[in-house]
């Protein structure tokens, strides 16, 4: 294109089609990719701020993912949309082999996938494999629009590139899907490596002697009592790392019409029963009644002053003690 054919008038309206953006890195995994495109474009902010703009009024259209390929449309000034694409690194299958059974070491890892979380610490694993989920460098994350602007990133890039953070928020595993890998093939592979090791069986031993326990009244009338005082407990039930990690791994339903997507829509009643469900598993006795306590710095986390485990309600002892005796 033709500097002195390009139009400066004000952009066409977005298309009906365009995603907007609300909110600029809602996850941990959707603020380390954005800021790596901040990272690598500091010569050119007036482009990313034009990009955010363009990224939350719903400018950038026909978003497709594939294995080291991003394509997007963003509808400009001019009468056809520009197209840009964004290019990365697909692992190999030695280094995603070795990532996995790095995972494959800790448990928590495909808990947490199987959340629909990222977990925190994810890159390291990768590092074993000398690799990392986000870019880096500049140099691991190629670029290229139709528009004339001679800047890297251009602010159509940089509108995708925040289209793309927002599509990370919520799936993360898109970032698998950019490296060379699907959910289904990670998490396949994550429970090949823990539980389809084949083991002998061990050795059926030979049946011992019978043996008959007689039942007494003492026995029955003290089946309540514990032979040793419990010890303390102490229970804290945490806020979830990812509000609503459920609804922000699957798209918005096909008849979803509100302006706010559902894990935004829902998330204040996500947020009320999960603190409600908190204070219901805190609830005591009226023996040992817990004090639910809000954190200064969490209003979420719930914390029960110290208890003995088991303990019942002289009420309901008091009675079980008559039931044995008659």
């Amino acid at each position: 294109m033709n500097w002195r054919n390009f139009d400066k008038s004000k952009p066409k309206p977005p298309p009906a089609d365009g995603v907007k953006v609300r909110k600029l890195g809602a996850t941990w995994w959707g603020q380390r990719w954005i800021s790596a495109l901040e990272l690598f474009s500091r010569d050119y902010l007036n482009r990313l701020g034009r990009g955010r703009t363009y990224a939350r009024t719903g400018r950038v259209h026909d978003l497709r993912i594939a294995p080291g390929r991003v394509t997007a449309s963003v509808t400009g000034s001019e009468s056809e949309p520009y197209e840009v694409v964004l290019e990365l690194d697909v692992f190999r299958d030695r280094e995603w082999s070795t990532a996995i059974e790095a995972m494959a070491q800790q448990a928590r890892f495909a808990a947490q996938l199987l959340a629909g979380e990222m977990p925190d610490d994810i890159d390291e694993v990768f590092r074993s494999a000398r690799r990392s989920l986000f870019p880096r460098k500049s140099r691991e994350l190629q670029t290229d629009c139709s528009c004339p602007d001679w800047a890297n990133p251009c602010k159509h890039v940089a509108a995708t590139h925040y289209v793309l953070g927002d599509a990370l928020d919520r799936d993360p595993f898109l970032l698998f899907e950019l490296r060379g890998r699907t959910r289904e093939q990670v998490l396949a592979e994550l429970n090949r490596l823990r539980t389809g090791e084949e083991h002998e069986p061990p050795a059926r031993e030979a049946p011992g002697p019978e043996v008959s326990i007689a039942v007494t009244a003492q026995m029955c009338n003290a089946y309540d009592v514990p032979a040793a005082a419990a010890p303390l407990l102490r229970f804290v039930f945490q806020p979830p790392q990812t509000p609503a990690a459920i609804l922000r791994s699957a798209p918005p339903p096909r008849a979803w019409s509100a302006d706010a997507p559902p894990e935004d829509f829902f998330a204040e009643d996500y947020r009320r029963a999960a603190a409600l469900a908190r204070r219901l598993a805190m609830a005591g006795d009226d023996e040992a009644q817990p004090v639910i306590e809000e954190t200064p710095t969490d209003d979420e986390a719930v914390r029960a002053t110290p208890r003995r485990a088991g303990a019942a309600p002289r009420a309901k002892r008091a009675a079980a003690r008559r039931s044995g005796r008659s």
